[in-house]
């Protein structure tokens, strides 16, 4: 997990399932990271055990840290983007249900620390060092490739935080996934060279990643989305030119979302060596970048194909009402009328009126929302 402030909507604990473990366990894990990924660290990581009962407010102060400004008012702009429905007091409860089931050991670059939490839930024993491999990677990226400095940089940008957080953890599965490969003699280049057994392991990979249904879906899929998408995005660059190839992403990093849903747009990009990305305005704490992912969750696959930009403003007045400002660019003027067909819809069927106004392949959406603090 990255400590640092994020962008509004880029919250997202990511942790895995690990048993408290011993200094020469972790020892062995980083020699297991290295010889897999062909890359040394820098500097001994510490481990640290967690006892199960302080993990809630281990969390909390985890996700604190994370958020430019208090979880209330994070949640109230999650309720008046139509994200979430939870109530206000409700919905801190059920996303820590949601990360004491899957989150249960994490990276912490600020202090160069990697957290377990004892004992495990039923069903994950023996779990210490698999997923010591996929955390200790996050020390390597932060040693080698400084994720907790890149990670602080798109603090105002939901969309290129996502984008970067799923290159993160694809590459953390994808050498953990090796490793265990190496324990049945198998290596991977050979696995990612057949089609079927590359959707295989992909697919395995999906599986364990099972998140309890009743769980707030919009939290359910950030998780889906930097977990799996980000492995499959490795994959691709694996399979293009190895280890290496993964190093030229943290030269060059994803910066949206339909960068990792559609690899061939970030490889354009990579190879016309494109503007640098921009930042929001961080003069308002509540704008923001929410990118193809988000749109997807809200509109649909289809209405979200096509997006280019967009700028998301959310502002509050003194009853808590919140009114909503979308600046969005689409490739085509199609594409454009599509997605504000869909957007419309979407908050017509929840009781929300919408000022729209098109022009080309811009689309400028505002609307009042209900009060996001009931």
């Amino acid at each position: 997990m990255h400590p640092r402030r994020r962008a509004f909507l880029a919250a997202i604990v990511l942790f895995t399932a690990a048993l408290p473990l011993r200094s020469e366990t972790v020892t062995d894990a980083m020699r297991v990271v290295e010889t897999v990924r062909g890359v040394r660290f820098l500097r001994p990581v510490a481990s640290v055990p967690v006892p199960r009962a302080a993990l809630p407010e281990r969390l909390t102060g985890q996700m604190a840290k994370g958020l430019p400004y208090a979880f209330s008012d994070w949640a109230a702009v999650l309720r008046a983007l139509q994200l979430v429905d939870v109530p206000e007091g409700e919905l801190l409860p059920r996303l820590l249900d949601l990360y004491q089931s899957q989150v249960l050991a994490y990276y912490d670059p600020a202090a160069d620390t990697y957290y377990t939490v004892d004992p495990p839930p039923q069903g994950m024993d023996g779990l210490d060092q698999t997923v010591a491999i996929h955390e200790l990677v996050h020390a390597l990226q932060d040693q080698r490739f400084d994720l907790g400095t890149r990670a602080e940089s798109l603090e105002w940008n939901s969309d290129a935080a996502m984008a970067y957080h799923a290159l993160v953890e694809g590459e953390a599965s994808l050498v953990m996934l090796a490793a265990v490969l190496a324990k049945s003699g198998m290596k991977l280049g050979e696995v990612l060279a057949n089609e079927a057994l590359a959707g295989a392991l992909v697919s395995s990979a999906a599986a364990e990643a099972a998140i309890d249904p009743a769980a707030p879906r919009y939290f359910v899929e950030e998780l889906k989305f930097v977990y799996l998408e980000g492995l499959s995005f490795v994959v691709d660059a694996y399979r293009r030119g190895g280890w290496k190839a993964v190093d030229a992403l943290h030269a060059n990093p994803p910066r949206s979302t339909r960068e990792i849903y559609e690899v061939s747009d970030y490889l354009r990009r990579v190879s016309a060596s494109g503007p640098a990305l921009g930042a929001t305005d961080d003069r308002n704490p509540f704008t923001d970048t929410l990118g193809e992912f988000h749109w997807r969750l809200l509109v649909g696959e289809d209405a979200a194909r096509g997006w280019v930009a967009d700028l998301v403003t959310v502002t509050f007045d003194e009853a808590c009402n919140a009114s909503v400002s979308v600046d969005s660019t689409w490739r085509t003027p199609d594409d454009a009328q599509r997605f504000a067909t869909a957007y419309v819809r979407f908050l017509e069927n929840r009781g929300i009126g919408t000022d729209v106004a098109i022009s080309g392949s811009r689309v400028r959406v505002r609307y009042a929302a209900p009060s996001s603090r009931a």
